[in-house]
């Protein structure tokens, strides 16, 4: 199980080498998109209330490197992978 790079209080321009976005859902969630190579990265999903849990992941592209941040289009997509798994799956079990 995966940890968060940066701690859930982290001020928002915190950078790390392997992080390519970050955002918080719900004031209860946490969402990183995480670099493994040029074209590669992991969303993960970590429950705070829960000691940051890892409670999501999957394996996803990064539209041109997200060499200057991710791509609109990749955000979208995996907000939605996310919140859809949050409330379809996680919520009722």
């Amino acid at each position: 199980m995966s940890k968060p790079l940066l701690p859930w209080d982290s001020p928002e321009d915190t950078n790390h080498p392997q992080l390519v976005w970050r955002s918080k859902l719900d004031d209860r969630y946490l969402i990183e998109a995480h670099r493994i190579d040029n074209r590669n990265g992991k969303i993960f999903a970590f429950d705070h209330n829960k000691n940051d849990q890892e409670i999501f992941s999957m394996d996803v592209g990064l539209s041109y490197g997200a060499m200057f941040g991710p791509d609109v289009a990749d955000v979208q997509e995996w907000q939605e992978k996310v919140i859809d798994f949050i409330d379809n799956i996680y919520n009722k079990q």
